[in-house]
């Protein structure tokens, strides 16, 4: 069933809205800007068609969504969590930057855009990130557990202490970004570009038996 987003939450009328509670199996469509969504849980819930400008979600979770072209101007995600969700082609790049932190488990992410964000501790975890952009990201302690990479975009980004260990289909070219104690798999490292010797490089090569 499609339900405007004025019809499901509270006050809508009201700038700076805050919303607490459980959201379940509805379409939200139109203006969702400028709200405060605090300790929410949000399952089988389709935001594509919304406008989330100036929005932020804190300690939400939000599981078997939709996000796949929401407009994220602005929008801060605090302490999130995503199980399940479908977030391909979402513009994570103009999100408010003070406010991200967030975790991907099951996920589909491909073609999402995360360019020049800065990502602290994110975990991607058993998600598909294929085409993802991550060009120009701060991306540090974020680990890609058991994720799928192909045709993801690394290019002038930070890279500290990020674990690529069991990522699948990863290419990176190592002289096109800033890398500090980034963990590789031993199986990926011919979708590594190098000009120089692997060990000249401040990276791990983690072996297959030793990938968490």
């Amino acid at each position: 069933m499609s339900v405007t987003a004025d019809i499901m939450i509270k006050n809508p009328q009201i700038p700076g809205a805050v919303h607490e509670g459980k959201f379940y199996n509805q379409i939200f469509e139109g203006d969702l800007r400028d709200r405060h969504f605090i300790g929410c849980e949000f399952i089988a819930i389709d935001f594509s068609r919304c406008d989330l400008s100036g929005t932020n979600f804190s300690d939400c979770r939000f599981t078997s969504c939709n996000l796949s072209g929401p407009i994220l101007d602005g929008t801060g995600f605090r302490n999130v969590e995503f199980v399940r969700c479908r977030i391909s082609y979402s513009d994570f790049s103009i999100c408010n930057q003070q406010l991200l932190s967030f975790r991907f488990e099951t996920c589909s992410l491909d073609r999402a855009r995360f360019k020049n964000a800065w990502l602290k501790e994110t975990v991607f975890e058993h998600s598909s990130l294929q085409g993802a952009d991550f060009r120009g990201c701060a991306l540090e302690s974020v680990s890609f557990t058991r994720s799928d990479l192909q045709g993801s975009l690394f290019e002038g980004s930070i890279l500290s202490n990020v674990d690529f260990s069991s990522a699948d289909h990863l290419e990176v070219d190592l002289d096109a970004n800033y890398l500090w104690h980034v963990k590789f798999k031993l199986a990926g490292l011919s979708g590594l570009k190098r000009k120089s010797p692997i060990d000249s490089y401040r990276i791990e090569v983690v072996a297959d038996n030793d990938q968490a």
